[in-house]
């Protein structure tokens, strides 16, 4: 009588593991569910499954399509980013030329030139007096 009632009690449990279900718990239901109730919801209204698949496919659809048009946007923005930089790299290239040249200038004139450094001074000067006078008139 014994051996019956455990070799019941085992095949039990062993059916209960395949279903999903805890052991010593007979009412209890896996994580996804139980698989005797998906059967019988698919023996009663397969065309509410269908329908449940077809709503959560277009509901994936929408995702997808909005993650897309996203990334889309995304990109376009890269590329007008990477554009904006290219057109200021170029453009800060030409503005070191520039001050490259300035700078070969000013050393023309005003460092091996005594007139340029004595025309250089009076500049200065200049502005010196008129930051005084201002300073002095305003304050």
């Amino acid at each position: 009588l014994l051996r019956v009632r455990t070799s019941e009690m085992s095949s039990w449990n062993q059916n209960d593991a395949v279903r999903g279900r805890q052991s010593g718990r007979p009412g209890g239901s896996s994580l996804f569910g139980d698989a005797s109730s998906v059967e019988m919801q698919m023996r009663n209204d397969p065309e509410s499954l269908e329908r449940d698949n077809d709503a959560a496919i277009g509901h994936m659809s929408d995702r997808v399509a909005m993650l897309r048009s996203i990334t889309d946007n995304i990109h376009d923005e890269a590329e007008s980013h990477k554009k904006l930089l290219d057109g200021m790299g170029d453009s800060m290239g030409g503005v070191g030329e520039t001050l490259g040249e300035t700078v070969k200038h000013f050393n023309a004139v005003f460092v091996n030139n005594k007139n340029g450094r004595q025309f250089c001074y009076a500049v200065w000067g200049m502005v010196g007096v008129i930051w005084c006078l201002h300073y002095l008139s305003s304050g």
